[in-house]
Order: structure tokens, then sequence, then C-alpha cells
């Protein structure tokens, strides 16, 4: 009877082990597939940017086409009240400037550092 109930402990643990491994490979198969079409996209896109950049760089500038809809985004923009916002060309190298953070002046910005509190707490004792 002991012996039947080892041997019925050993055939589940052989076959959990087998599952486990079969879930494993197929886990790495996924894996490796999602990260070669992943490859593949990523491929593709930085083509369409480059021949989108070339095109823009061969015609001057934006295609009539995307200013027209720039202009049409505008209006119904400012005719619903919404921000407007700017367009610009991705080509121009001045709108990628790094913009510092500036910090700020009050105290309500949840900044819990020890510097910070313990100068607060001294400004406001009497």
């Amino acid at each position: 009877m002991i012996a039947t109930v080892f041997t019925a402990l050993n055939e589940a643990s052989v076959k959990h082990a087998a599952a486990v491994r079969d879930a494993i490979t197929h886990i790495k198969r996924v894996v490796r597939e999602a990260q070669a079409r992943s490859a593949r996209e990523r491929a593709d896109n930085a083509k369409l940017a480059d021949g989108v950049r070339a095109q823009r760089a061969a015609s001057g500038g934006l295609s009539p086409a995307m200013n027209e809809m720039q202009k049409k985004a505008r209006k119904f923009r400012v005719d619903n009240g919404l921000p407007v916002l700017e367009f610009f060309d991705p080509a121009d190298a001045s709108v990628h400037t790094k913009k510092t953070r500036v910090a700020p002046k009050s105290d309500d910005d949840e900044d819990f550092s020890q510097k910070r509190i313990m100068i607060s707490d001294a400004r406001n004792k009497p």
C-alpha cells in the first residue's frame, strides 16, 4: 500500500516536472517570437521615418496636405475653446532643446526631504 502511494507521488512529480518544462519552453518560444516581431516593426518604422525625412528634405518642409491638416486642426481647436498646440517641423533642431526643470517655490510640492522640512519648520517658529 505504501509502495503504491510512493509510486503515485513519483508519477505525479514526474508529470508536474514535465508540464513545467513544457510551459517554460513555450514561454521562451513566445518571447523569442515577440522580440523578433518587435525588431521587424522597429526596422520598418525606421525605414518609414527615413523615407519621410528624405521626402521633407527634398520638398523643403511639410507637404501641402500636412499644412492644410494643421490649419484645420488649429481652427477646430480655436472654435471649440481648446488649447492650440504649436506645430513644428521635427527637422528643426532648435525645437529639440533640453528643458531644465524649475524647482517649485511652494512647500505644497510634496517634497519630504529632511532638509526642506527642517528649514520650513525653523522659518515658521516664532
